[in-house]
């Protein structure tokens, strides 16, 4: 904080206004995730300052969106990921947010067992069965897949969870 103090201190002194120092202020703030009415809370670190708020923002915010620009991913025939390993709220829509726990090893467990074969089965057992390089026991497994089973019936011959090969989402298919 005290380089962009320092930064705006020159501006200051030219635009011939007082520049007000002080410890950095956190702010929540959201980041804007693509099908979610509401955004994914984090707390920034900001200044009380306008003009060292002007200016972080122009060295933190605006420099993570130009370089996301830079490489060309809305107008590009190939698709792009892009990954932004920080708690920063950009002015861009995310698909989702992960937190480091999950990310380094792949994802999720649930996520990382569609990755592995497809398909994730439901029944916490199952589960440990099929993966054992994941869940190590009923409870866990059981517990990362309770939000999941809210999305099929009762009837688990009719309801599959899978995933299309090189696929994140996965998707729920009701067969007739």
């Amino acid at each position: 904080m005290q380089e962009i103090e320092l930064t705006a201190r020159a501006f200051a002194a030219k635009l011939g206004q007082p520049l007000v120092c002080s410890d950095p202020v956190w702010e929540w703030r959201g980041i804007r995730i693509r099908n979610q009415a509401a955004a994914h809370p984090i707390v920034v670190m900001t200044h009380s300052d306008p003009l060292v708020e002007n200016i972080l923002h122009q060295t933190r915010e605006a420099e993570i969106a130009q370089a996301i620009d830079r490489i060309r991913v809305i107008h590009n025939r190939e698709p792009k990921e892009v990954i932004i390993m920080n708690e920063i709220a950009v002015d861009i829509t995310v698909d989702r947010v992960v937190g480091w726990p999950d990310f380094w090893p792949g994802g999720t467990r649930p996520e990382r067992a569609v990755q592995m074969s497809g398909f994730l089965p439901l029944d916490g057992q199952e589960a440990v069965n099929l993966f054992t390089e994941i869940w190590n026991n009923k409870e866990t497994s059981n517990k990362d897949l309770k939000p999941l089973k809210s999305l099929v019936s009762e009837d688990a011959y009719k309801d599959l969870l899978y995933a299309k090969p090189d696929s994140k989402v996965v998707c729920h298919v009701r067969c007739p």
